[in-house]
């Protein structure tokens, strides 16, 4: 899997016929950067984070940030989490190339 590459993330917990997935890219270091100065630790992942921040990472991290509007509530936070996610394997993988 290149962690580089845009992925389609399906949250979980959805009926197989109503399946709504969201296109999500891994932020570049800057971005990065400016998520984990806004108020996570990187340790402990996604925990520390405010609406704000989850609402970044969606503007910079989501390849059609228009959907955001239209986004269940679970959807928001799982899909948030997991480009924090991918921005970790991302970067950790930038420190070992």
């Amino acid at each position: 899997m290149d962690i580089f590459a845009t992925e389609k993330f399906t949250p979980p917990g959805q009926e197989k016929k109503k399946e709504k997935s969201y296109e999500i890219k891994a932020l570049s270091s800057l971005e990065y950067t400016k998520v984990v100065c806004n108020g996570s630790d990187k340790l402990q992942a996604f925990k520390g984070l405010e609406f704000d921040d989850v609402m970044m990472i969606l503007e910079i991290g989501m390849v059609d940030s228009s959907q955001i509007n239209t986004m269940l509530s679970d959807h928001l936070v799982f899909t948030a989490g997991r480009i924090f996610q991918k921005a970790i394997l991302a970067e950790n993988e930038r420190k070992n190339s």
